[in-house]
């Protein structure tokens, strides 16, 4: 709900009458069943920060009652709850760190430099309300001689920012807790647990409250020192650490944290989170992950889906139909494993699309680009245990995230290799200079694929070529500047292939196999 608000404050402050606090459309409350928590889209927002079509004086309006004339049973209900009415006034924040001039105009100057020519050259611009040129540029600090514009973009920014700080009706609030989250521990491992905590006032206590199967229920102080897994001293985020179990469990958790007033909050406000504890020394690992595909593999369908990969850091084959992937730490068993075996030193790629229907490589989730977390769990004989995870942030479409040194080392932005080992951004050379270096004829080819590479004083190269498993089914040692793949045999469908050079660089091409 606190997303949900900040929405709202958006919609205040820009005078988005298009959205649910003035206008009743160009909106979607949409319910997200990964998380459980409503969210607020709006996708249609021409008509905001000034702009009026209604004779309305947007900058001044109430912010506690935007449409007094015509209900807005939305709007209504969620400020008609008195929690949620005195967290609104987080507007305060969001108006010192984001609604400001200080934030604003130079981030509206830059966008405004960046489109202004393609404004200057708009053949379209003056064909609709004859806009001129120096209309666009006016208008970032006056109103326009047209009826929808009364007042410049930048003294609206300032306008409406006073106007809404004058309204703010500031009570004290309770704490509010968020990103409460543990380390995945194993039995012989401590449990940390920590959570960000923040309160217009100050912060008397946090605590993390847990529950050994079900027994008694134990609270523990949480520190923001730096000292207790707690990130930064002085960061807002706050830790705790309970010595290892030395045995299999499962934990309940929860946050609560009280404030100078006496105000009481806890996360998850309902329930608890869990942690299954147990002894899984399965050497698996999360390798690599993309959650925004859109062109850098397809799977068998040919679709652009979110991908895993694995890898095995075993020196003998591992059966996976023990194991199980999940993106939800409370739902280990998610979604299981197929019965196949993974290889010594194998990469496999599985397909986080929720469409199992197109292999048994297709798991029933998604991941999400926002970010979220993902796991490899073991069976119940090792009580479900987190053989391998990682809680990721948002990533850009196209952007891998994966372990360097491969298979051992932290998470961390990488050159979108599926199926093949990481490489750093800037350890493998970016697709443009792929592009220019590493020449693939003909593209796509059947059985015989020619390579030229363009890399001064390089004339030999290890050539290999992967299937979308990252299991290499082709290589060969070359000498010269090219050199020829006969792939007699091999099924039709996407391959990389790899040039690695004795200087340690690495160029990757995609290729399809076609009869």
């Amino acid at each position: 709900m606190d997303n949900y608000l900040k929405a709202l404050a958006f919609d205040v402050l820009s005078g988005n009458w298009d959205g649910p606090v003035y206008n009743k459309n160009n909106f979607y409350l949409y319910h997200n069943q990964a998380t459980g928590k409503f969210e607020y889209i709006p996708y249609d927002l021409d008509n905001t920060l000034g702009i009026d079509w209604l004779g309305q004086d947007w900058e001044d309006r109430d912010i506690y009652d935007w449409s007094p004339n015509d209900p807005r049973p939305l709007y209504d209900r969620i400020l008609a709850v008195s929690d949620y009415r005195d967290r609104f006034p987080t507007m305060d924040q969001f108006m010192d760190e984001i609604f400001a001039e200080s934030a604003l105009f130079p981030y509206i100057e830059t966008m405004r430099d960046m489109i202004t020519p393609s404004a200057e050259d708009d053949p379209y611009r003056p064909l609709d309300w004859g806009f001129t040129t120096d209309d666009f540029f006016n208008s970032y600090e006056e109103e326009l001689p047209f009826f929808q514009t009364p007042i410049g973009l930048k003294p609206y920014i300032t306008e409406r920012r006073n106007s809404a700080l004058q309204q703010l009706d500031l009570n004290n609030i309770e704490p509010i807790l968020s990103e409460v989250g543990n380390n995945h521990p194993s039995a012989l491992q401590d449990i940390s647990i920590f959570a960000y905590a923040e309160d217009d006032g100050s912060l008397v206590s946090v605590e993390a409250c847990y529950q050994l199967n079900g027994q008694n229920l134990s609270c523990v102080e949480m520190f923001d020192d730096g000292l207790h897994a707690d990130g930064l001293p002085g960061d807002g985020t706050y830790g705790a650490v309970i010595p290892a179990l030395n045995q299999q469990a499962e934990v309940d958790y929860y946050v609560q944290a009280t404030d100078n007033s006496g105000k009481e909050s806890r996360q998850p406000v309902c329930g608890t989170k869990k942690i299954f504890i147990g002894n899984a020394s399965v050497p698996l690992v999360l390798n690599e992950l993309m959650a925004s595909n859109t062109g850098i593999i397809t799977d068998e369908a040919g679709e652009y889906d979110d991908w895993i990969e694995i890898f095995s850091l075993s020196d003998v084959p591992v059966f996976l139909g023990n194991y199980h992937l999940s993106d939800n730490e409370a739902d280990p068993t998610k979604w299981p494993m197929p019965d196949i075996w993974i290889q010594p030193g194998q990469y496999l790629l599985f397909w986080a699309d929720e469409d199992q229907e197109q292999g048994e490589l297709h798991t029933n989730f998604k991941l999400s680009a926002d970010g979220e977390f993902v796991g490899i769990f073991a069976g119940s004989a090792e009580n479900y245990a987190l053989i391998d995870g990682i809680s990721f942030g948002q990533l850009d479409i196209d952007a891998a995230f994966g372990r360097l040194p491969n298979g051992t080392g932290p998470f961390q932005a990488v050159y979108p290799t599926p199926g093949a080992i990481n490489q750093a951004p800037d350890a493998v050379e970016d697709l443009d200079q792929s592009s220019r270096q590493l020449k693939v004829f003909p593209n796509p080819f059947s059985d015989v694929l020619t390579l030229e590479w363009e890399l001064t004083g390089q004339t030999k190269a290890d050539l290999v070529l992967r299937n979308v498993l990252g299991t290499a089914v082709l290589e060969r040692k070359a000498e010269g500047l090219s050199s020829t793949l006969i792939t007699s045999g091999l099924p039709a469908g996407t391959y990389f292939v790899e040039a690695l050079f004795p200087t340690g660089q690495r160029l990757i091409k995609k290729v399809s196999l076609i009869h």
